[in-house]
């Protein structure tokens, strides 16, 4: 059963979003206050997949607490949700830069917020479950010089992004390259827009319409390819699809207006954990450069996100 820790002043608040969750079978952790967060997440914040945190607090505010979570090595990877009655894009963007992808406007609408919180316990399981894979699995991709590679479903990808993920020494890169190499297939070979994802998820059939297009004879013979190349002090990876291209410079960062929505984070989750991302365009190639001995880890602050480039067109 997975935990979700929400922290409001006002207890009728509290009482609200648990019983619009309560069919979803979380377990609940609550605080009232910034300072009571703080005490509860240091004794129990291992146990927590979510945090639902309201903006306006006494002793320490949403904001304050937010940061300070984001700084904490053991906590800054849970997901959080903020509450605020105030959705200006001056507020809304203090929150981004702040850590907070998740938003969630008052009055609360049940149907969102369990959404939202799905979503965010979704990447989150997702993330763990493939730092365990890596860390679990063989390092005998440390071995290779040069490769590479093609594959065709999302689940490929996944396996594809551990094991590469195991020459770098630094199982957090395998995040970012899974979230690129789901782009690669759902939005590159498969063609499905922001809009049409939306729906999908929110219907909850992503996954049988990314099956369904995937069996198409347009579409059953496109691959992902990935080429990978070593030095002593660098590793590059190349990904390119079949797609059309798209629009990669408006998703490089989260935007005030996507913040409300249940996806959209995947190029943004590849910034946090890799260390130079450049789009090629019209958008269907990326590479990614990164020296091993310089990566990114939970242990670490997360890097700032301006680490994208973008090679201009020919």
């Amino acid at each position: 059963m997975d935990t979700i820790a929400i922290v409001d002043d006002d207890l009728i608040s509290v009482d609200t979003i648990q019983a619009l969750l309560k069919n979803d079978r979380y377990s609940f952790l609550r605080a009232y206050n910034g300072k009571d967060a703080q005490n509860l997440l240091n004794i129990a914040g291992n146990q927590v997949k979510s945090i639902i945190l309201d903006w306006m607090m006494p002793k320490m505010d949403g904001i304050d607490l937010l940061r300070w979570i984001k700084a904490q090595p053991h906590l800054k990877n849970i997901p959080v949700v903020m509450l605020t009655a105030n959705d200006t894009m001056e507020h809304i963007r203090e929150g981004i830069e702040a850590g907070a992808y998740y938003y969630l406007t008052k009055p609360i609408q049940g149907a969102i917020l369990q959404s939202i919180v799905k979503s965010a316990i979704r990447d989150f399981n997702l993330k763990i479950s493939l730092l365990k894979k890596i860390k679990e699995g063989e390092n005998v991709f440390r071995l290779l010089k040069d490769g590479e590679f093609y594959f065709k479903t999302i689940s490929e990808g996944k396996g594809l992004a551990i094991n590469l993920a195991n020459t770098s020494g630094i199982p957090e890169a395998g995040i970012g390259l899974n979230e690129l190499f789901v782009n690669a297939v759902e939005h590159g070979n498969l063609g499905i827009t922001y809009d049409e994802k939306t729906l999908l998820v929110n219907n909850n059939i992503w996954e049988n319409e990314v099956s369904r297009l995937q069996a198409l004879p347009e579409n059953r013979h496109k691959s992902v390819k990935v080429c990978f190349h070593t030095e002593p002090d660098s590793i590059t990876i190349t990904i390119e699809d079949q797609g059309k291209g798209f629009n990669f410079d408006k998703y490089l960062r989260l935007d005030e207006k996507r913040v409300f929505d249940t996806h959209g984070r995947g190029i943004i989750t590849a910034v946090h954990y890799l260390s130079r991302l450049t789009y090629t365009p019209p958008g269907n190639k990326i590479t990614i450069e990164f020296n091993p001995n310089n990566m990114y880890s939970l242990e670490q602050e997360n890097p700032h996100p301006d680490f994208v480039d973008q090679v201009p067109s020919l």
